[in-house]
Protein backbone atom coordinates (compact mmCIF):
# COMPACT_ATOMS: atom_id res chain seq x y z
CA UNK A 1 0.00 0.00 0.00
CA UNK A 2 1.12 3.48 -0.65
CA UNK A 3 2.77 5.70 1.73
CA UNK A 4 0.06 8.51 0.75
CA UNK A 5 -2.81 6.38 0.70
CA UNK A 6 -2.01 4.76 4.30
CA UNK A 7 -1.78 8.42 5.85
CA UNK A 8 -4.23 10.16 3.78
CA UNK A 9 -7.24 7.99 1.85
CA UNK A 10 -9.03 11.32 0.30
CA UNK A 11 -8.22 12.88 -2.92
CA UNK A 12 -7.04 16.92 -1.62
CA UNK A 13 -6.50 20.05 -3.80
CA UNK A 14 -3.52 19.87 -7.09
CA UNK A 15 -0.69 22.28 -5.68
CA UNK A 16 1.12 24.35 -8.18
CA UNK A 17 4.47 22.88 -8.37
CA UNK A 18 6.05 19.20 -6.95
CA UNK A 19 9.12 18.42 -4.76
CA UNK A 20 9.38 14.84 -6.11
CA UNK A 21 10.10 13.92 -10.13
CA UNK A 22 7.66 11.31 -10.04
CA UNK A 23 4.84 12.61 -8.04
CA UNK A 24 3.23 15.61 -10.90
CA UNK A 25 1.16 18.08 -10.20
CA UNK A 26 -1.81 16.05 -11.55
CA UNK A 27 -1.56 13.48 -9.01
CA UNK A 28 -4.47 12.97 -6.58
CA UNK A 29 -1.95 12.72 -3.36
CA UNK A 30 0.53 15.34 -4.69
CA UNK A 31 -0.79 17.94 -2.15
CA UNK A 32 -0.65 15.87 0.82
CA UNK A 33 2.70 14.51 0.21
CA UNK A 34 4.40 17.85 -0.62
CA UNK A 35 3.02 18.89 2.69
CA UNK A 36 4.96 15.62 4.19
CA UNK A 37 8.21 16.92 2.68
CA UNK A 38 7.64 19.98 4.13
CA UNK A 39 7.55 19.28 7.65
CA UNK A 40 9.98 16.93 7.37
CA UNK A 41 8.20 13.85 8.18
CA UNK A 42 9.69 12.47 4.55
CA UNK A 43 12.06 12.93 2.57
CA UNK A 44 11.29 10.73 -0.14
CA UNK A 45 12.66 7.49 -1.07
CA UNK A 46 15.90 8.84 -2.70
CA UNK A 47 17.26 10.29 -6.61
CA UNK A 48 14.65 13.02 -5.88
CA UNK A 49 11.57 10.22 -5.80
CA UNK A 50 8.74 9.52 -3.63
CA UNK A 51 8.44 5.99 -5.02
CA UNK A 52 4.56 6.62 -4.24
CA UNK A 53 3.35 3.19 -5.34
CA UNK A 54 5.74 1.21 -3.30
CA UNK A 55 4.86 -1.04 -0.90
CA UNK A 56 5.36 -0.18 3.46
CA UNK A 57 6.47 -2.14 5.62
CA UNK A 58 5.44 -2.28 9.86
CA UNK A 59 8.94 -0.57 10.32
CA UNK A 60 8.65 1.81 7.87
CA UNK A 61 5.09 3.02 9.04
CA UNK A 62 6.57 3.30 12.90
CA UNK A 63 9.48 5.38 11.54
CA UNK A 64 6.67 7.51 9.69
CA UNK A 65 4.05 8.09 13.04
CA UNK A 66 7.45 8.63 15.28
CA UNK A 67 8.57 11.69 13.22
CA UNK A 68 4.81 12.49 12.37
CA UNK A 69 2.96 12.80 15.71
CA UNK A 70 3.21 14.98 18.11
CA UNK A 71 5.54 16.05 20.92
CA UNK A 72 5.58 17.39 24.35
CA UNK A 73 7.42 18.86 26.87
CA UNK A 74 6.53 20.30 30.57
CA UNK A 75 8.01 22.33 33.48
CA UNK A 76 6.71 22.93 36.62
CA UNK A 77 7.69 24.84 39.60
CA UNK A 78 7.88 27.27 42.72
CA UNK A 79 10.46 29.61 44.21
CA UNK A 80 12.05 29.40 47.76
CA UNK A 81 12.94 32.45 49.70
CA UNK A 82 12.68 34.49 46.27
CA UNK A 83 11.12 37.58 47.70
CA UNK A 84 9.78 38.36 43.87
CA UNK A 85 13.46 38.71 43.09
CA UNK A 86 13.43 36.72 39.69
CA UNK A 87 10.82 38.76 38.84
CA UNK A 88 11.21 42.31 39.08
CA UNK A 89 11.65 44.40 36.61
CA UNK A 90 15.58 44.54 37.36
CA UNK A 91 15.83 40.52 36.70
CA UNK A 92 17.12 39.54 33.44
CA UNK A 93 15.80 35.32 34.45
CA UNK A 94 12.85 33.33 32.51
CA UNK A 95 11.10 31.88 34.99
CA UNK A 96 10.75 28.30 33.27
CA UNK A 97 12.09 27.17 29.99
CA UNK A 98 11.50 23.92 28.12
CA UNK A 99 13.64 22.08 25.38
CA UNK A 100 11.79 20.34 22.44
CA UNK A 101 12.88 17.96 19.97
CA UNK A 102 11.36 18.81 16.82
CA UNK A 103 10.19 16.01 14.73
CA UNK A 104 11.30 14.74 10.95
CA UNK A 105 13.92 15.77 8.96
CA UNK A 106 15.76 18.89 9.12
CA UNK A 107 14.32 21.98 6.26
CA UNK A 108 11.10 21.51 7.00
CA UNK A 109 8.71 23.52 9.78
CA UNK A 110 6.22 22.45 11.77
CA UNK A 111 4.04 24.00 14.69
CA UNK A 112 4.61 24.32 18.43
CA UNK A 113 2.17 25.47 20.71
CA UNK A 114 3.36 26.85 24.09
CA UNK A 115 1.13 27.67 26.95
CA UNK A 116 2.03 29.17 29.95
CA UNK A 117 1.17 30.19 33.65
CA UNK A 118 2.17 32.20 36.61
CA UNK A 119 1.23 32.91 40.10
CA UNK A 120 2.28 34.90 42.68
CA UNK A 121 1.46 36.07 46.06
CA UNK A 122 2.78 38.00 49.04
CA UNK A 123 1.35 38.08 52.91
CA UNK A 124 2.82 41.58 53.05
CA UNK A 125 0.48 44.46 53.49
CA UNK A 126 1.62 47.73 50.72
CA UNK A 127 3.32 45.86 48.46
CA UNK A 128 0.45 46.02 46.46
CA UNK A 129 -1.49 46.68 44.43
CA UNK A 130 0.97 44.60 41.97
CA UNK A 131 0.87 44.63 38.02
CA UNK A 132 2.28 40.38 36.79
CA UNK A 133 3.00 40.57 33.12
CA UNK A 134 4.16 37.49 31.49
CA UNK A 135 5.23 36.58 27.57
CA UNK A 136 6.13 33.20 25.96
CA UNK A 137 9.98 33.24 24.06
CA UNK A 138 11.58 30.44 21.89
CA UNK A 139 15.48 30.98 21.10
CA UNK A 140 14.66 31.57 17.37
CA UNK A 141 13.44 34.98 18.89
CA UNK A 142 10.09 35.07 18.14
CA UNK A 143 7.61 36.19 21.26
CA UNK A 144 4.21 35.77 22.13
CA UNK A 145 2.40 39.24 23.21
CA UNK A 146 2.34 39.94 26.99
CA UNK A 147 -0.72 38.87 29.45
CA UNK A 148 -1.01 41.56 31.78
CA UNK A 149 -3.25 41.95 35.40
CA UNK A 150 -2.97 44.08 38.16
CA UNK A 151 -4.57 42.68 41.55
CA UNK A 152 -4.85 44.79 44.53
CA UNK A 153 -7.32 42.75 47.05
CA UNK A 154 -6.58 40.89 49.67
CA UNK A 155 -7.96 37.15 49.83
CA UNK A 156 -10.50 36.41 51.88
CA UNK A 157 -9.42 33.02 52.65
CA UNK A 158 -5.90 34.34 53.85
CA UNK A 159 -5.13 37.92 53.50
CA UNK A 160 -2.88 36.86 50.86
CA UNK A 161 -2.35 39.30 48.11
CA UNK A 162 -2.59 36.87 44.37
CA UNK A 163 -2.59 36.97 41.24
CA UNK A 164 -2.25 34.79 38.11
CA UNK A 165 -1.50 35.62 34.33
CA UNK A 166 -1.67 32.75 31.17
CA UNK A 167 -1.20 32.89 27.80
CA UNK A 168 -0.17 31.00 24.61
CA UNK A 169 0.89 31.06 21.24
CA UNK A 170 1.55 28.93 18.16
CA UNK A 171 5.35 29.26 17.25
CA UNK A 172 7.23 28.37 14.19
CA UNK A 173 10.36 25.70 14.43
CA UNK A 174 12.36 24.13 11.78
CA UNK A 175 11.82 20.05 11.76
CA UNK A 176 14.43 17.80 12.82
CA UNK A 177 15.88 20.93 15.39
CA UNK A 178 15.45 21.25 19.38
CA UNK A 179 14.03 24.02 20.11
CA UNK A 180 13.76 25.99 23.82
CA UNK A 181 11.03 27.99 24.86
CA UNK A 182 11.04 30.52 27.69
CA UNK A 183 7.92 32.00 30.24
CA UNK A 184 9.39 35.56 30.78
CA UNK A 185 7.66 37.10 34.10
CA UNK A 186 7.99 40.57 35.31
CA UNK A 187 6.18 41.80 38.46
CA UNK A 188 5.75 45.69 39.21
CA UNK A 189 5.08 45.74 43.13
CA UNK A 190 3.76 49.27 44.54
CA UNK A 191 6.71 48.46 47.34
CA UNK A 192 9.87 45.39 46.64
CA UNK A 193 8.35 42.92 49.40
CA UNK A 194 10.77 42.82 52.68
CA UNK A 195 12.95 39.71 53.67
CA UNK A 196 10.56 39.46 56.56
CA UNK A 197 7.50 38.67 54.52
CA UNK A 198 6.36 35.61 52.19
CA UNK A 199 6.37 36.78 48.39
CA UNK A 200 6.90 33.88 46.14
CA UNK A 201 5.47 32.60 42.48
CA UNK A 202 4.90 29.37 40.95
CA UNK A 203 4.28 28.38 37.18
CA UNK A 204 3.57 25.96 34.39
CA UNK A 205 4.71 25.64 31.01
CA UNK A 206 4.34 23.69 28.23
CA UNK A 207 5.39 23.18 24.35
CA UNK A 208 3.71 20.87 22.27
CA UNK A 209 4.47 20.14 18.27
CA UNK A 210 2.37 19.44 15.62
CA UNK A 211 3.50 18.95 12.19
CA UNK A 212 0.48 20.91 10.09
CA UNK A 213 -1.58 24.10 10.80
CA UNK A 214 -4.80 24.67 11.37
CA UNK A 215 -5.72 23.75 7.50
CA UNK A 216 -3.18 20.49 7.13
CA UNK A 217 -0.25 23.06 5.66
CA UNK A 218 3.24 23.66 6.35
CA UNK A 219 3.48 26.92 8.65
CA UNK A 220 5.62 29.87 7.77
CA UNK A 221 8.06 31.58 10.14
CA UNK A 222 6.72 35.10 10.89
CA UNK A 223 8.93 38.51 10.08
CA UNK A 224 7.98 39.04 13.60
CA UNK A 225 10.26 36.34 14.52
CA UNK A 226 13.38 38.05 13.39
CA UNK A 227 12.82 41.15 15.68
CA UNK A 228 14.66 41.96 18.72
CA UNK A 229 11.76 44.15 20.05
CA UNK A 230 10.02 42.48 23.29
CA UNK A 231 6.85 43.44 25.27
CA UNK A 232 9.47 43.60 28.36
CA UNK A 233 13.39 42.72 29.58
CA UNK A 234 16.19 42.21 27.23
CA UNK A 235 17.12 38.73 25.75
CA UNK A 236 19.01 36.42 26.22
CA UNK A 237 17.31 35.81 29.35
CA UNK A 238 19.06 33.40 31.98
CA UNK A 239 16.88 30.61 33.57
CA UNK A 240 16.83 30.00 37.24
CA UNK A 241 18.97 26.83 37.22
CA UNK A 242 22.07 28.91 35.34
Amino acid sequence: MAVAAILLALPVAVAANHIFSDVPTSSTFHTTITRLAGSGVTGGCGGGKYCPNDPVTRGQMAAFLNRGLGRGAHDTGATSGDDWVSVLPASDVAISAVDLQIGGGTGGTQHVLVQGNLQAFTDQIGVCPCELMIFLLSDSGEASEAATIVFSVPSPADNDFKGSASWSHLFTAESGTTATYFLVAQMTPTLAPLALSVSEVSWSLQATAVPFNATGENPTFPVSGTSTALPFGTAPFKTRSE
